[in-house]
């Protein structure tokens, strides 16, 4: 737990035993913003905007303040995967904030919209809101630091979705630049990681995804994130065997199955690519794992998910390896990178051809 967080999780518990609501209420608000929303602390989060919504029919709380909560909990609803909820709550937000005249909050609830409706599968509407919010100028002091980073992420996750590759990169890229360095930023740094790690697995380019992928998972172990600390190192392992590290991979591999075994599976099915290896938390053992992994690479399959389809074979690969059956995983990789070469996508080929050398 950081410095930030201990010192207002102890203005609460001073707060409470003053009986001082009001204070209590704006310690709840900035317990929530400042709580960056992996996914172990989500209904931590939901349960103080609660309290904190329950305690302002009692005390009047500034329009910051109310339009804030309402802001943070379509966030959440975000994180969870329920985009539709975060879509509605969010664009109720926005209004609040239009008719409040407070346009940083605003421009903070059209990217909350924007993310939901990539998620919702409208990328047009999504980079829309994007260049709505880029092209309006205010007074520093009225800016929210977050929102340009998040509007870069907000826009390489639209062209990421859409798998238009080439457009995620640069976004994505801007976005780790721009976002401040504080927790309250590291949950929207670490989606920018992630997605930039797996464009440059994509393109064969390990030692990058690597970078990215390990820079991810240090956060995702700072905020002691069980979901995001195994998705990180289900992607660290496959990489890593694809390197030809096998004593790394597999202690890669054992830690997110160790990790993995203890959680429940996400109450929404996620689809997006930076969050499905999330379906994969709750498996019981390897076996477990690699029948749930290779059900979603179908799924990527399925969906013309090129990249998602790649990217989850080789962590297949990896687990059977792990699982012990090195020559299935070495033959598994050599018939889908055949079956892909005969289909047309070489470059997809020969990324798993890579994974393959390495198993030799």
């Amino acid at each position: 737990m950081n410095a930030e967080r201990e010192k207002l999780l102890r203005g609460l518990q001073e707060a409470r035993e003053e009986g001082n609501e009001h204070l209590v209420s704006q310690c709840l608000l900035l317990l929530s913003e400042s709580t960056p929303l992996f996914a172990d602390h989500v209904s931590e989060v939901k349960d103080w905007i609660r309290e904190s919504r329950d305690l302002a029919v009692r005390t009047v709380l500034p329009p910051r303040q109310e339009i804030g909560q309402v802001l943070r909990s379509a966030e959440c609803f975000l994180a969870e995967g329920s985009a539709r909820t975060a879509f509605d709550i969010a664009t109720e937000g926005c209004q609040q904030a239009h008719n409040a005249d407070l346009p940083s909050l605003e421009d903070r609830g059209w990217i909350v919209s924007s993310r939901a409706l990539v998620r919702l599968g409208r990328q047009d509407d999504a980079v829309g809101l994007f260049h709505q919010i880029v092209d309006r100028e205010l007074a520093p002091e009225e800016e929210d630091p977050i929102v340009p980073g998040l509007a870069f992420v907000a826009v390489g996750e639209a062209h990421l979705f859409e798998g238009r590759y080439d457009g995620a990169h640069g976004p994505l890229e801007r976005a780790v630049g721009l976002l401040p360095e504080n927790s309250a930023a590291d949950r929207y740094r670490y989606d920018a990681l992630v997605g930039l790690g797996m464009l440059d697995h994509r393109l064969g380019s390990f030692d990058t995804a690597a970078l990215r992928y390990s820079a991810a998972m240090q956060l995702a172990d700072t905020h002691e994130s069980r979901p995001e600390q195994v998705e990180s190192q289900l992607l660290m392992g496959s990489l890593c065997r694809g390197q030809g590290d096998r004593v790394a991979a597999h202690q890669h591999l054992k830690r997110a199955l160790t990790l993995s075994k203890d959680l429940s599976p996400p109450m929404t099915y996620l689809h997006f690519p930076t969050e499905r290896l999330r379906n994969l938390i709750g498996c019981a053992d390897a076996s477990e794992t690699i029948d749930a992994a290779t059900e979603l690479a179908r799924d990527c399959g399925g969906r013309g998910d090129l990249m998602g389809y790649v990217q989850l074979t080789s962590i297949v690969a990896a687990l059977v390896d792990f699982d012990g059956r090195p020559g299935e995983a070495k033959d598994m990789l050599t018939q889908v990178s055949a079956g892909l070469e005969e289909g047309g996508q070489s470059q997809a080929a020969l990324v798993l051809r890579q994974h393959l050398e390495a198993y030799k």
